[in-house]
């Protein structure tokens, strides 16, 4: 018993240290051993006996030895299968299937997670928190904004949440809330093609809006898609249901959907993730009616993993649900927030 014991620790030591025989070739000259947990935004996250996990950035990388399998994912939406062999080309490794193999640089991948990750290492996020308040306007505004997204086989489902609330002391200003809460599944079709669909529900009450139960379908088609920016568009239908904050009519609505969406990363510190996105939603059942929204996000890191940012976002809707409201809406404000993309 005493020599099964010893041995089976023995062979439990041996497989742990097997599994961190991953290679990193770095342009300094050095060759680092450990184990490759993923590639994303540009940057290898690689845990290394004694020094932990570290980050590095693929442009200081030549190239890159593991016998594990991967599943990649290309600037041209392509997904590939298999172990990374090193190569003698700077910046370029060579993934092989089983029954072929191929030469790419680093640059031309924009995702590598290990055949068995987790969930945990597939998952990111981030949550922003802010307030503001002068006493001589007497009107105090709170934000909240949120997003956790999970990525896996060509499926990504992001669950985002903004809540903006304004408030004042007496009752000479009025209150206003607006919240949007999405539930977005995007799945892989051939190359820069995916399905894009989504629930959610948003209130607006400075637009007349009480309640909006809204859903989507449409075709999304990356334009642009790096370790460093992205670039799409979206072509879909949207129908929803609308409750104005006056009165108890209920109005449905069907309409089109015609977005476009940037976003720019940069994953070395300090961390800058900016996110702009514009939505046109005209109307298919009431002629002549419109909607617009623009939002815009911008962060940059100051301790790790914690940021400082902005948002701005601005509504336009030239029928809104409640006679007398306003046709527009938009306000500024920053956030102090944690993100765990890595």
């Amino acid at each position: 018993m005493r020599l099964f014991f010893v041995g089976t620790l023995c062979l439990a030591s041996i497989l742990g240290k097997a599994q961190k025989n991953d290679s990193i070739f770095h342009v300094n000259g050095n060759i680092l051993l450990g184990e490759i947990i993923k590639l994303e935004y540009g940057q290898i996250t690689y845990k290394m006996d004694g020094m932990g996990t570290i980050m590095v950035n693929v442009d200081r990388v030549l190239t890159i030895k593991s016998p594990k399998f991967f599943e990649f994912t290309t600037i041209h939406g392509r997904t590939i299968y298999g172990s990374i062999d090193s190569t003698n080309l700077e910046g370029v490794i060579n993934i092989n299937s089983g029954y072929d193999s191929n030469n790419i640089h680093l640059y031309q991948v924009i995702e590598i997670f290990p055949i068995k990750s987790t969930i945990f290492l597939r998952t990111s996020g981030k949550i922003g928190i802010g307030f503001n308040y002068t006493k001589g306007s007497d009107i105090g505004r709170f934000t909240v904004d949120w997003n956790v997204a999970y990525r896996n086989k060509g499926t990504s489902v992001t669950l985002s949440a903004n809540n903006v609330q304004t408030f004042a002391t007496n009752d000479t200003v009025a209150t206003t809330s607006k919240y949007d809460v999405n539930l977005v599944l995007e799945k892989k079709m051939k190359g820069i093609w995916s399905w894009n669909t989504y629930l959610g529900g948003s209130q607006n009450t400075e637009l007349g809006l009480d309640l909006r139960l809204k859903g989507g379908l449409g075709i999304l088609g990356d334009v642009i898609h790096t370790n460093n920016q992205r670039l799409y568009g979206v072509v879909g239908i949207a129908p929803n249901l609308e409750q104005a904050t006056v009165g108890s009519a209920q109005t449905y609505n069907m309409e089109g959907q015609l977005s476009i969406s940037y976003q720019a990363f940069r994953y070395s510190f300090p961390n800058l993730t900016i996110n702009s996105r514009l939505d046109l939603f005209p109307s298919l059942n009431n002629l002549g009616r419109y909607r617009v929204d623009y939002n815009l996000d911008a962060n940059i890191e100051v301790f790790r993993k914690f940021y400082i940012g902005g948002t701005f976002y601005y509504s336009y809707d030239n029928k809104p649900a409640s006679d007398g409201a306003a046709n527009d809406d938009y306000g500024f404000s920053t956030t102090l927030g944690y993100s765990f993309h890595k």
